[in-house]
């Protein structure tokens, strides 16, 4: 069984996300800040971790993914964001992230990112981040 933590900004998010998870056979945490999940991911030692990078909210997302690397090394992040900043997403996959979700995103593509980061598999669906700033005009 896997384990997964999942800190969103929307705590409607979390819940639904963990009743849909636990019903797919995970053993699911919720963390309430960063704060939280740092300290949940040291007593449980989570197999994934989804992230909420919270971009609109200004919270330093790259001292939380430091820190939850060093509080749980084994642990493989996957960040999720609906803001669209490829910067920020570049900086988090730098900092160790194994992959980047945008918000919103089907289920059915989430469990089955879940299933292949669980499993070691590279994920085809990069969602296009490095693209998207060749593939879109400026915006200003």
């Amino acid at each position: 069984m896997n384990k997964l933590l999942i800190f969103d900004c929307e705590e409607e998010i979390a819940v639904t996300l963990k009743e849909i998870f636990e019903e797919k056979g995970y053993q699911v945490e919720i963390a309430a800040s960063y704060e939280d999940a740092v300290k949940k991911a040291q007593a449980h030692t989570p197999d994934i971790m989804l992230l909420d990078l919270m971009l609109h909210m200004g919270i330093d997302y790259k001292a939380a993914i430091r820190q939850l690397m060093k509080a749980s090394p084994k642990t493989k992040i996957i960040v999720t964001t609906a803001v669209d900043k490829e910067l920020e997403i570049a900086r988090a996959l730098n900092l160790g992230a194994v992959q980047c979700v945008p918000k919103p995103c089907a289920i059915e593509d989430l469990e089955r990112i879940l299933e292949e980061t669980a499993s070691g598999k590279s994920s085809d669906a990069n969602w296009g981040w490095e693209n998207r700033v060749s593939d879109s005009p400026p915006q200003y």
